[in-house]
């Protein structure tokens, strides 16, 4: 983009417009590509991706970020983020769009660290934005985020040893879904399940201390249905057909029980739905790439529901 001589003030506008516009690119964890040119991955250190805002995304941060929006962003990436704004299409790069799922699995401090240090074609932004000021764009940018994007906090506040038990039912639980996945004879994914059912059964028998009486109660129903669904797909064999139906009455069963408790998994834990299939043929995952248990779950299953690991 060619930076007209227009003052200080516009060329200060003008850079920063540039190096949101690629922001939204460093938000998806990637350069956008030139002609020709592969995305290459562009991944925040992990001491500044674990940086925290220290800035609450309250109704006045949110206001501020929206100024500064509307002032250095607007114009190429349009007023809800869709990378429409009137000064996209004249841009040598496509503008992203802030609805890409992919764009809101990073932190707050990942972005921010991205903000500042820039990479080619987007500049730093350490002489051009005040710290401030970027934590008040960040929080008003988690606002344009569909409802999908952003991750669910549990119903419960529950303990680090319940949490790791639901983790530890999600990698068995992902064993199933790869092994389904998989070859079609039905033998792995009956393997797979039995190693379910003992991570269930270690569900029941968690440490539950910290719960309150009726936290405590849900607990161990969820772990109840689970338990009963894992045996069903334990007694489904190596029939594919009724492993995959009873691995979906299990997907359902464990949603409710993330959805209740949580996880302890570093990131968000992933409901996607099939793009065909049955309706309600949905499964969990770790992995934010969609990876389908199903045959005929279609070629683009989408994110249903984000689910955090602990409520705050």
């Amino acid at each position: 983009m060619t930076v007209e001589s227009t003052g200080r003030r516009g060329i200060r506008a003008a850079l920063i417009v540039t190096g949101t516009t690629f922001a939204a690119l460093a938000l998806a964890g990637m350069a956008q590509p030139g002609k020709g040119k592969d995305a290459e991955p562009w991944i925040a250190p992990a001491r500044a991706a674990k940086k925290a805002n220290p800035i609450a995304a309250d109704a006045k941060s949110v206001e501020l970020g929206k100024k500064l929006w509307e002032r250095d962003c607007l114009s190429c990436h349009g007023a809800k983020g869709l990378g429409d704004g009137p000064k996209a299409a004249d841009l040598e790069r496509k503008v992203a769009s802030l609805e890409d799922p992919v764009v809101w699995d990073q932190t707050d401090g990942a972005i921010f660290w991205k903000l500042v240090e820039g990479k080619a074609p987007m500049p730093a932004t350490k002489t051009l934005m005040s710290d401030d000021e970027r934590w008040h764009v960040i929080n008003y940018m988690r606002t344009l985020a569909p409802p999908e994007a952003t991750p669910v906090p549990p119903q419960f506040a529950a303990p680090e040893p319940v949490r790791k038990a639901a983790s530890e039912t999600l990698k068995a639980y992902d064993g199933v879904r790869a092994a389904l996945a998989g070859k079609a004879d039905g033998a792995a994914t009956a393997k797979a399940a039995a190693s379910l059912v003992d991570a269930v059964a270690a569900m029941d028998k968690a440490e539950t201390k910290g719960l309150a009486e009726d936290a405590a109660k849900t607990w161990h129903e969820d772990a109840g249905v689970c338990i009963k669904a894992a045996e069903t797909l334990k007694a489904a064999g190596e029939d594919p057909a009724k492993q995959r139906a009873a691995f979906a009455a299990f997907s359902s069963a464990l949603q409710r029980t993330a959805e209740h408790f949580g996880h302890s998994e570093p990131g968000p834990v992933y409901v996607f739905v099939g793009a065909k299939g049955p309706a309600g043929q949905l499964w969990l995952q770790t992995d934010p790439k969609p990876q389908a248990p199903y045959p005929d779950a279609g070629d683009k299953p989408t994110p249903k529901k984000r689910l955090a690991g602990q409520k705050k």
